[in-house]
């Protein structure tokens, strides 16, 4: 795969920069499955003090299906001059084309005339798993995101889980460090079955800190 490129000025309507010169600087187009991610990642954009020039995020409300996720990644990266990293957040739960969606996106990333710069940022049953791991460690398997609630409820984690909440989302980037480190543990274990749970959302998260580190390095 050939070295991914710095994108030049974007001129796009909804999902282009509105800046007439933009600074040479990599970006990143996150789309995501729900609000929850929509509101997580923005606040994390915001602590990191990255640009919105930089990280552009958008969601799939109108239809969620991860296939459908993949193929607006795909418009809107045709549309524009391109990102240099493109991910694409959702989780298995009950959705039919959890595995096309992954098989899509490995093909678009591999294919030899024109490659995708695209990844999956996953979460095993659901992006609670993500949600969970900012407060504890664990391998146990869980049948839905209404398990993981009910445990970041009973072990006081949180007061009540609702999908939009800003102060949930601040609380959570403000413990991202600790939900990191969990899930580089949790990649190290063999016995996780039919990889229940994982995720590999800490990989978008570490891409968007090395965005942040290489801002201090410049000045």
């Amino acid at each position: 795969m050939p070295p991914l490129r710095i994108s030049t000025v974007r001129k796009s309507n909804d999902f282009r920069r509105k800046d007439s010169v933009r600074e040479s600087r990599q970006t990143i187009l996150i789309v995501c499955e729900g609000l929850t991610e929509e509101k997580y990642f923005k606040c994390l954009r915001g602590q990191l003090g990255l640009k919105t020039t930089e990280i552009v995020i958008v969601d799939n409300k109108k239809d969620s299906a991860p296939i459908n996720l993949v193929k607006k990644a795909e418009v809107i990266h045709s549309q524009d001059d391109g990102f240099d990293f493109i991910y694409c957040v959702f989780d298995r739960d009950k959705h039919q084309s959890f595995q096309s969606a992954r098989a899509r996106i490995k093909k678009l990333a591999n294919q030899k005339r024109m490659p995708v710069p695209i990844f999956e940022a996953i979460s095993i049953p659901s992006f609670e798993f993500w949600v969970l791991l900012h407060f504890q460690r664990t391998d146990k398997a869980f049948n839905s995101s209404r398990e993981i609630i009910d445990v970041l409820i009973k072990n006081k984690h949180i007061n009540n889980y609702k999908k939009n909440d800003d102060t949930l989302a601040k609380n959570l980037v403000g413990k991202v460090d600790t939900a990191i480190n969990n899930a580089i543990w949790l990649e190290t274990l063999e016995h996780v079955q039919n990889e229940n749970p994982s995720t590999n959302v800490h990989q978008l998260v570490q891409k968007m800190q090395s965005f942040q580190l290489n801002h201090q390095q410049s000045k």
